[in-house]
């Protein structure tokens, strides 16, 4: 039996539907809140509950080989410290806690490329990095740094774990849209009126997939990867768009400096309607920080070796047509 904890998010439907299709046992742990629908087509148990449970876990992971710990809050908007550190990192205590109690063969922890310390421009960032939340702007990212080291302390006591750290995910198979899937299906419907400034590093979701099974049934105990796909410019991306819809790219361009100011405009008027703003302090952060990951080592002891992104956004556009968002 196999347990994938926040099964209905973007990395756990494409981890379900691949597992499934090798009529592998699985038990999917959902929130009430979740969007079910790309659950629903494969023979598995569908489990409500919350990681915030600690009780909750240990009765789930009785018996249980692999334990993916997926469940997180992402969050780019201010104001959720609080459910954030309740979920990304007291739920992830309390899953080291379960996985030890009902000795679980071996937990597989998704983190994140954010918990580690951001080193200067054009230095590589890799599994050596350090990973301080002293020194990591953002409560998403610290969270994730502190359940991190919450992981890497467990193993040092004896638990058998791996972890990986994806950057930021893209793709098809999603029902629930992502910061950059809005930002697909926006571009496809022209609502972008601008070019902002900005680089990072996405990767498809079904490589991040690909390389987290494969840690988890290969790799040696306290193993760390990261799975990073491609660095890429917005400015490339709406041109990589314009060439796979046809619908031209905006002409006007907004330097980074320019988009700081607008942030509180943004958030007021996303307020206003009732949205989540995706332009952020935190978001511009993000994509002007230096997101020069490397997948070397992954690649060597993982095959690792993640499709080009041109590929992957066709084949999401594609997707969002099939399910009726474009």
């Amino acid at each position: 039996m196999i347990v994938i904890t926040g099964a209905a998010g973007q990395v756990g439907t494409v981890l379900v539907k691949t597992l499934a299709e090798r009529q592998e046992k699985i038990r999917a742990i959902v929130t009430e809140h979740d969007d079910l629908t790309p659950l629903k087509n494969y023979d598995i148990d569908i489990i409500e509950g919350d990681v915030r449970d600690r009780e909750f876990l240990i009765e789930q992971f009785k018996g249980v080989r692999f334990v993916y710990h997926l469940a997180g809050i992402v969050s780019i908007t201010p104001g959720q410290r609080d459910l954030l550190h309740e979920v990304n990192v007291q739920g992830t205590k309390n899953v080291i806690d379960a996985c030890k109690i009902t000795n679980v063969q071996r937990l597989i922890y998704t983190s994140s490329v954010h918990a580690f310390v951001e080193l200067p421009h054009g230095q590589l960032i890799d599994e050596t990095a350090p990973i301080d939340p002293e020194r990591i702007i953002g409560d998403y990212a610290q969270t994730k740094a502190k359940a991190t080291l919450l992981v890497r302390e467990a193993i040092a006591e004896g638990l058998d774990a791996v972890i990986v750290y994806p950057s930021g995910i893209i793709g098809p198979f999603s029902y629930t849209l992502s910061n950059m899937g809005q930002l697909f299906i926006d571009y496809c419907k022209g609502r972008i009126p601008v070019m902002i400034e900005g680089t990072y590093d996405f990767v498809d979701v079904r490589d991040v997939v690909h390389g987290t099974i494969t840690a988890a049934e290969q790799a040696e105990r306290g193993e760390e990867f990261i799975l990073s796909g491609y660095q890429i410019t917005f400015k490339q991306i709406f041109y990589i768009l314009n060439n796979l819809t046809g619908r031209k790219a905006p002409i006007l361009y907004i330097p980074h400096w320019l988009l700081k100011l607008l942030v509180p405009l943004v958030s007021f008027f996303s307020k206003l309607l009732g949205k989540v703003p995706t332009l952020t302090s935190y978001a511009l952060y993000t994509i002007s920080s230096n997101s020069l990951f490397s997948h070397e080592k992954a690649t060597k002891q993982l095959q690792y070796y993640p499709r080009h992104i041109v590929r992957t956004m066709k084949e999401t556009i594609e997707w969002y047509e099939k399910i009726g968002k474009l």
